[in-house]
């Protein structure tokens, strides 16, 4: 019977799938372009700093710099935009 409630409990905490209002949505998607974008200079810099070449270093920010610029893309269906700042962060995590 503990477990029962336990893992009422812990669903109650999951998310439940709505989606969220268009301004909220707005604000949290420019937050994470704007991180995204800070990671572009930054991974630049970074990459010259441990000794890579130049045409090296912008080769290693190309996805990122890619992701960024399609997570600012007005043009974009609103359903696929969140992808790229998420994309990035996983692909930042991943080097």
């Amino acid at each position: 019977m503990t477990t029962t409630s336990s893992a009422g409990r812990w669903r109650d905490r999951l998310p439940r799938g709505q989606t969220l209002p268009p301004e909220l949505w707005a604000r949290r998607h420019r937050a994470m372009t704007l991180i995204v974008w800070l990671h572009v200079p930054a991974l630049f810099a970074f990459a010259l700093a441990t000794g890579n070449s130049l045409g090296h270093s912008l080769f290693e920010i190309t996805p990122v710099t890619a992701f960024a610029i399609a997570a600012g893309a007005p043009i974009m269906p609103p359903s696929p935009i969140p992808f790229a700042p998420v994309a990035e962060c996983v692909d930042g995590v991943s080097r």
